[in-house]
C-alpha cells in the first residue's frame, strides 16, 4: 500500500507544480531583460584572428559579444508566475529577491534568495536553465518562460552554452564563476 501513497503524492505535487509553477520557491515568478543593441564591427582584425575567410579558435582570446554593452539597453519584464498573497507581491525593488546572472538576465523570486537558496552550488545541481525565446544572434533572450535553479553561486555566474528546449524555446545554461 505505501509505493501508491508516495505515487499518489507525487502526482499530486506535479499537479500543483503545473497549476501553480510559484508554489515551488526555488522557480523565478519574474524575469528582467536587458536588450543591448547590436555592436558594430570595427577594423582591429580581432573578430576573426585578424583573417577575412573563417575565424580561427584562439582560447586566449575571448569572443567578442554581437552587443554594445556600452550602449542603454532596452529593460523589459516578464511575469512567469504569481506568488501567494502570504509570501508577498513578485518585484525587483527588493534586491534581496533578485539574482542577476548576467548583463542581460536578471530573476526575481518569490522570497529572499538567502533563505530560499540555502545550499551553495555543487556537481549537477550547480547548473541553471533559464528557458524562452532566442534572440536571432542565438546570444539572447527576447521572452522567459520559465527558470531551473536549485542553488546559488555567490561569486556569480557564466553561461556556459544554449541548447534547443521543446514548443521552439532555447535553455541558457549557466554555472558558477
Amino acid at each position: 500500500m505505501w509505493p501508491w501513497a508516495a505515487i499518489t503524492s507525487l502526482i499530486l505535487f506535479a499537479l500543483l507544480v503545473d497549476a501553480n509553477p510559484c508554489a515551488l520557491p526555488q522557480i523565478a515568478c519574474a524575469a528582467r531583460l536587458s536588450a543591448y543593441p547590436r555592436a558594430e564591427p570595427d577594423s582591429s582584425g580581432w573578430e576573426s584572428s585578424g583573417l577575412d575567410d573563417v575565424p580561427i579558435y584562439d582560447e586566449f582570446f575571448l569572443s567578442i559579444s554581437p552587443f554594445d554593452f556600452s550602449a542603454s539597453p532596452s529593460v523589459s519584464e516578464h511575469n512567469i508566475c504569481s506568488c501567494d498573497a502570504d509570501v508577498g507581491n513578485c518585484s525587483f525593488a527588493d534586491p534581496d529577491r533578485v539574482i542577476r546572472l548576467d548583463r542581460m538576465v536578471e530573476l526575481a523570486f518569490c522570497g529572499r534568495t538567502e533563505e530560499i537558496f540555502k545550499n551553495p552550488c555543487r556537481g549537477r545541481r550547480g547548473v541553471i536553465r533559464v528557458i524562452g525565446r532566442i534572440h536571432e544572434s542565438g546570444e539572447a533572450l527576447v521572452s522567459i518562460e520559465e527558470s531551473v535553479m536549485f542553488c546559488k553561486c555567490e561569486r556569480g555566474y557564466h553561461r556556459i552554452r544554449v541548447e534547443p528546449w521543446i514548443n521552439d524555446l532555447y535553455a541558457f545554461i549557466y554555472k558558477c564563476v
